[in-house]
């Protein structure tokens, strides 16, 4: 049975936002270099913005567009002001908005989904979206590690319990029109904000959608469903007592 979903955390486990285009174009010019300007001249109306080269702008076009574990990487990430939570990258066939610690919250998230995506479909630049995503990180830091205690979940290989020895799964959940993508990792250190790190267990939640007809025009509708079936696959995974221990508040 799919458990109460809480409207916040007081305790919140989310470490970043993901929300990925990936897309072919029929443009002769590399997209990946004339998206970065275009976006960049419409973000600055509001704020600035500041242009990072990343490391994987120095990968030859052609290697990175032929080999799969390339193709998908950004090359520019623009960031906002200093507190600034949101941070776009772009690469020859993706895009992503990055919402980073502490989370911005699904209202104001959303909103700079559908601006960018609204964007990004007006510069003609993105002929064949192919899929977009949602992604959620979060880490689970209420027992000491390894340990998969907080979590509805019960592992076992050739009679040895996993429950408390170090784990890194992955496994996918189809649940149309989505494929949920769960990764479960503990123990894993993290870095917050340069402060002292943070170790717990991590939760990757990426849903998928596949590009159908009429992409743009469903995106919004489709968007809000990705949401709503990756919460409840994220709170369905905790435990009742882990809920209680990140303070939920329902309506």
């Amino acid at each position: 049975m799919s458990k109460r979903i809480p409207i916040r955390l007081n305790k919140e486990p989310l470490l970043e936002a993901v929300w990925e285009i990936r897309f072919a174009s029929d443009s002769s010019a590399p997209v990946g270099e004339m998206l970065p300007g275009i976006l960049y001249q419409a973000l600055t109306a509001d704020h600035p913005v500041k242009v990072v080269r990343l490391p994987s702008a120095d990968i030859p076009r052609p290697i990175a567009q032929h080999d799969e574990g390339l193709r998908y990487l950004p090359t520019v990430r623009l960031e906002g002001p200093e507190g600034d939570p949101f941070i776009i990258q772009v690469g020859e066939r993706v895009v992503t908005l990055n919402c980073r610690r502490p989370y911005a919250g699904w209202a104001a998230f959303s909103e700079q989904v559908r601006r960018l995506a609204q964007l990004l479909q007006t510069t003609g630049l993105i002929h064949r979206p192919e899929r977009f995503s949602l992604k959620y990180i979060d880490l689970i830091e209420l027992d000491p590690q390894p340990s998969l205690a907080s979590l509805e979940a019960s592992l076992a290989v050739a009679g040895h319990d996993l429950a408390n020895k170090p784990v890194q799964l992955r496994t996918e959940i189809h649940q149309p029109p989505f494929i949920h993508i769960l990764q479960v990792a503990s123990p894993v250190d993290v870095m917050i904000a340069g402060k002292e790190p943070h170790q717990g267990t991590l939760v990757d939640i990426d849903t998928i959608h596949a590009a159908g007809g009429e992409f743009w025009e469903t995106l919004e509708e489709r968007l809000v469903l990705a949401h709503d079936q990756s919460k409840q696959l994220f709170f369905d995974l905790l435990t009742e007592e882990a809920i209680e221990r990140l303070e939920p508040v329902y309506e």
